[in-house]
C-alpha cells in the first residue's frame, strides 16, 4: 500500500510538472515586449535622467543599484530589450524549460567549429535579469587564475585580489561555516547556500566518499577549487531570485 501511495505521489508529480512546463512554453513563444525599470523618484512623466543603463542584465542591475545607492536624488533609466519577467521565473528549476530559440534568449553561436562545421548555441538571458533569470542558480566565482591572467595581460583592476572584495560585498552566505570566512561576505543583498539534496542523498554519499579519499573540498569558492565540493547556489527560501530581485528590488 505504501509503495501504491508513493507511486500515485509520484505520478501527480510528473503530471503537474508536465503541465506546468507546457505553460512555461507558451509564455516563452509569446512574451516579447520590451521592459523598463523606473527607480524611486522617476516617474512616467520624467523627461530626462542622469543615467540611462541599456542593458538590464545581470551588470546592469548591479550598476543601477550601486548608482541608486550612491546618490538616491540621480534619476536613472533601465532599459532592456528583452521582457519583463513572469511568475514562473521564481521558479527554482526554471532552467529546465527550452529557453532556446524563444524571446527569452538572444539566441547566440559560436562560430563553425573546425572539424565539424557545426555552430554551438550560447545561451544568453534576453529578460529582465539577464541569465541569472534563465539559468540554474549556480553560485561560482571562476578561477583566481583566469583573474590574474586578465590583469597580467593588461585588464588593470581585474586582479583576484581587485575583484574578490566586491564578490564579498555583494553576498550574504547563508552557510554557518563559511560565513566564518574571510572570502564570504554576510551581509550584502544576494543570499548564497549549499545545495539542498532534497531528500535524495546521492550527494551525500558522493561527498562521504571524497572525504575518505581526501579530495573533499568544503567551499567550492574558496582558496582552491581543487576537489568535490558541495554545489553553492543563489536562492533562498526554495524561490528563484534574479539578480534585479536582489539588487534592484530589495
Amino acid at each position: 500500500m505504501a509503495l501504491d501511495i508513493s507511486f500515485r505521489a509520484a505520478l501527480t508529480f510528473v503530471v503537474l510538472f508536465a503541465s506546468r512546463t507546457t505553460h512555461w512554453m507558451t509564455e516563452l513563444k509569446t512574451h516579447d515586449i520590451p521592459a523598463r525599470e523606473i527607480f524611486p523618484g522617476n516617474d512616467s512623466t520624467t523627461k530626462t535622467y542622469d543615467f540611462i543603463i541599456v542593458g538590464a542584465g545581470t551588470a546592469g542591475c548591479v550598476v543601477a543599484s550601486r548608482l541608486a545607492q550612491n546618490n538616491p536624488d540621480w534619476k536613472i533609466l533601465l532599459l532592456e530589450a528583452g521582457s519583463s519577467e513572469e511568475f514562473s521565473h521564481s521558479f527554482p528549476f526554471k532552467h529546465v524549460a527550452k529557453i532556446a530559440k524563444t524571446p527569452l534568449d538572444w539566441n547566440f553561436t559560436t562560430l563553425p567549429l573546425p572539424y565539424s562545421g557545426v555552430k554551438d548555441h550560447i545561451e544568453a538571458g534576453r529578460v529582465i535579469g539577464g541569465s541569472s533569470s534563465t539559468n540554474a542558480m549556480v553560485y561560482i566565482r571562476g578561477n583566481p587564475e583566469d583573474f590574474d591572467g586578465w590583469a597580467r595581460n593588461g585588464a588593470t583592476g581585474w586582479s583576484w585580489a581587485d575583484v574578490l572584495p566586491y564578490f564579498i560585498k555583494s553576498e550574504n552566505n547563508n552557510n554557518p561555516e563559511l560565513r566564518k570566512s574571510k572570502l564570504h561576505g554576510t551581509s550584502g543583498p544576494m543570499h548564497t547556500i549549499d545545495n539542498p539534496n532534497g531528500g535524495i542523498h546521492l550527494q551525500d554519499l558522493l561527498l562521504a566518499a571524497a572525504k575518505e579519499d581526501g579530495f573533499y573540498n568544503a567551499d567550492s569558492n574558496g582558496e582552491s577549487q581543487l576537489g568535490w565540493a558541495p554545489i553553492q547556489r543563489s536562492y533562498t527560501t526554495k524561490m528563484r531570485k534574479n539578480i534585479r530581485g536582489y539588487f534592484v528590488a530589495s
